[in-house]
């Protein structure tokens, strides 16, 4: 049995250290079986209805925003040299 000078080595001394290793460790230990994650997805569905942020009022809002942002993101110019400026695009 580890002493508790050992045990207290081994810990994170940071807490968010600590909880990032509890919440990997609780993630890991934790297995939903297809009904509980139907029955977690349900209420989710129910609390945003009574929310009344679901249904979208219009699914295209920001459609176009989200676009920029990946076309961006995911330019190669920008992989290659992350100081350069993103060149312009027409027609965004």
């Amino acid at each position: 049995m580890p002493t508790r000078e050992q045990d207290a080595a081994r810990r994170p001394k940071d807490s968010w250290q600590r909880w990032a290793a509890w919440e990997a460790e609780w993630a890991r230990s934790q297995c939903l079986s297809p009904d509980e994650a139907l029955r977690i997805l349900d209420a989710m569905l129910m609390q945003a209805r009574a929310a009344r942020t679901w249904p979208l009022q219009d699914p295209w809002e920001g459609l176009d925003v989200d676009i920029r942002l990946a076309r961006a993101l995911n330019a190669p110019e920008a992989q290659d040299d992350p100081d350069a400026p993103a060149p312009a695009r027409e027609g965004l």
